[in-house]
């Protein structure tokens, strides 16, 4: 039953695309968006191996983290999220366009040389930080992409 088969890309994309329009805040309610911009800010932490034991405010000893347990109290923590891929460069490609690896032509990792074939993201596939800057917001990001 293929047809009513959800790809997980392309539902991490639709919730992602959900989060941030459920994000618009409302003037009254918060005054902070007045002084500043009418949209909210976004940072999206993608770890690699993020183990429980890794932050906490998963109540882990002897971990200090008071910076990530602010961000996270204040924010949105996936508890229950896995990658849908065992790679990290496929893994990324797919949050950031929301199709599987076969769809969006990363099947292994960027800088991998053991393969003879095309290994890299097409320039035409739309990303989550594409759909961003439409919306005028200021995209960059920090430290590895591997893509």
């Amino acid at each position: 039953m293929d047809v009513y088969r959800i790809r997980f890309g392309n539902l991490v994309l639709a919730i992602s695309m959900v989060l941030l329009a459920s994000c618009k805040d409302n003037p009254k309610e918060n005054k902070a968006t007045e002084s500043t911009s009418e949209k909210p800010n976004l940072l999206y932490i993608f770890p690699d191996q993020l183990r429980n034991a890794a932050i906490a405010i998963n109540g882990e000893d002897p971990v200090y983290t008071p910076n990530l347990d602010q961000l996270a109290k204040e924010g949105i923590v996936l508890t229950n999220a896995i990658a849908n891929f065992p790679l990290c460069s496929p893994s990324r490609a797919m949050l950031m366009t929301g199709k599987v690896p076969y769809n969006n032509s990363v099947l292994t990792n960027a800088n991998s040389k053991r393969y003879e074939f095309d290994n890299s993201w097409q320039r035409d596939d739309v990303s989550f930080s594409d759909v961003l800057v439409k919306n005028g917001y200021d995209a960059g990001y920090v430290g590895k992409l591997h893509l």
